[in-house]
């Protein structure tokens, strides 16, 4: 979909990440209770630290999609025998 690629360079694009920051210090500033406006605020140094990171973020590796083969071990000790 080009629409997905587009959101992709958006998301790893600075500029982007700083104007995304801005607004959520905005949304921040309307925001009456601690808590949420401490959680807006932590959003919007997020996106400054993405902004301001020289590498993009790199994908989490994605889980396997077979079983491994090999011997399951246990690492609880074994029943003593009866």
């Amino acid at each position: 979909m080009a629409t997905l690629g587009l959101q992709n360079a958006l998301l790893n694009d600075p500029e982007h990440r700083c104007q995304r920051a801005e607004e959520a210090r905005a949304i921040a500033d309307g925001i009456a209770d601690a808590e949420a406006k401490r959680t807006m605020l932590g959003i919007a140094e997020g996106y400054e630290r993405l902004a301001s990171d020289k590498d993009p973020p790199t994908p989490a590796p994605s889980a396997p999609t077979r079983p491994t083969r090999g011997k399951v071990t246990s690492s609880a000790p074994a029943a003593p025998a009866p």
